[in-house]
């Protein structure tokens, strides 16, 4: 559903609708993981959630460049659930399995689950399409394996906050990349992330009570 939305998408639009994700990682973590609720995690959710919605609502153009569409914007929003159902099971699973052996592990179901899908019109790549391949699948297991040592150390919905940064960096390369010119929406929404990060950081300081 994420990549379907970001090929339709603006990518810093894509990515603010994928902020949404830890308002789900934080109701799933106290329920799931009986994770402690404190005050600064919900601030930092407001104010990440705040700058999210007034760059995707702000009543203006967030970008120029790219297109949207109404269908690609449904796909991109329950994304967000399957994203935190996937922080939950991983930090469910951090302390028993290495980082390297749940890293095979979804990439392999992943593969399962996404074949019969791509099946009907599969091309094998070639050139720069195929290095680049190569490339998404090296970034994307490394980031896994970064990911999954982070749950090991800070409650995921800390580690959920913390992933508000993500836009700002698909901002940023939306604009080097595919001419995406960031409008005041996104730097006002992008203050907001910002500060919801600085927040999120300083509670995983503190100790975690279990």
């Amino acid at each position: 559903m994420f990549f379907y939305a970001v090929s339709h998408l603006p990518l810093a639009i894509a990515a603010a609708l994928a902020m949404t994700a830890p308002v789900y990682v934080t109701g799933l973590g106290m329920l799931a993981l009986r994770e402690p609720v404190r005050l600064q995690p919900v601030i930092a959710l407001v104010l990440g959630g705040i700058g999210s919605a007034i760059i995707v609502f702000g009543g203006g153009d967030a970008m120029t460049g790219g297109s949207a569409d109404i269908p690609a914007r449904g796909a991109a929003i329950p994304a967000p659930l399957c994203y935190a159902l996937t922080l939950v099971l991983l930090k469910h699973h951090s302390g028993d399995e290495s980082a390297a052996a749940i890293t095979l592990a979804q990439s392999v179901v992943a593969a399962a689950f996404t074949l019969p899908l791509a099946a009907s019109n599969f091309v094998i790549p070639t050139g720069i399409v195929a290095a680049q391949a190569v490339l998404i699948g090296i970034l994307g297991a490394g980031g896994f394996l970064l990911l999954i040592n982070g749950l090991k150390r800070v409650p995921v919905s800390v580690f959920a906050v913390l992933d508000y940064t993500g836009l700002i960096w698909a901002a940023v390369f939306g604009w080097l990349f595919f001419a995406e010119v960031p409008g005041l929406e996104l730097y006002l929404g992008g203050a907001l992330i910002i500060a919801a990060c600085a927040v999120g950081a300083r509670t995983s300081q503190k100790p975690v009570v279990a």
